[in-house]
């Protein structure tokens, strides 16, 4: 009856120390499943993945223009090190028996370490469709002429919100899929009419003089 125990870990034993030090199943990283891979085959599966990745210029098409944009202009940044780091591997107790049963509940997706300047894409687009910033009104100072209020204008903005959410999904995923942005015309929060009905105060209060006395002496 030992004898048969023994046998039967022994098969038990055989099976399971070939899952030592192997990704825990379920371990997903940029779309792909990691599972049972040990550390070298899942540095060598990565490398591989980002090497072609970075080779794509990421296409998005605005203002009924496609534009490619090469990720290493945007500053793309991925920390490797720090991405590898959180997969966790199923390791032997000290009974010598892997605790395979115990990690395959503990199943997880890792979240990868890698960004892009979001600020210098926006500013990239923006460029290459020819957009400019909105302009509040304001007023201007003449010597001669006195006070104007000169108009503003209206700018065409990108919706990025909806742009950077589409360009973090390509990102998680290493995929190179186009991205169509939308874009809206921005009026100015500060228009002519507001500034021109606070005119006349606003001169009022420049031209108004002031009397100092200091020390027996009028300024």
């Amino acid at each position: 009856m030992i004898t048969g125990i023994v046998f039967v870990t022994a098969l038990l034993v055989v099976p399971m120390a070939i899952f030592q030090n192997t990704a825990k199943p379920g371990t997903e990283l940029f779309g792909v499943d990691l599972s049972y891979k040990n550390a070298e085959e899942i540095n060598e599966i990565i490398s591989q993945r980002i090497e072609e990745f970075i080779k794509n210029p990421q296409e998005i098409i605005v203002e009924g223009r496609r534009l490619k944009i090469p990720l290493k202009e945007v500053n793309l940044e991925i920390s490797m090190s720090e991405t590898l780091s959180q997969i966790e591997y199923i390791t032997l107790n000290k009974a010598g028996l892997a605790d395979v049963f115990g990690n395959l509940n503990a199943s997880k997706k890792i979240n990868p370490y890698i960004c892009i300047d979001e600020e210098l894409l926006i500013q990239k687009l923006k460029k290459e469709i020819g957009a400019e910033s909105v302009q509040n009104a304001n007023i201007e100072i003449d010597p001669h002429a006195g006070l104007s209020v000169v108009e503003g204008k209206s700018g065409l903005e990108i919706k990025t919100p909806k742009l950077l959410s589409d360009v973090h999904k390509n990102l998680l995923g290493l995929k190179s899929q186009p991205i169509t942005v939308e874009t809206f015309i921005k009026e100015p929060d500060v228009k002519a009419e507001d500034l021109s009905a606070q005119l006349k105060d606003i001169e009022k209060k420049l031209t108004d003089t002031k009397t100092l006395i200091f020390e027996d002496e009028e300024f």
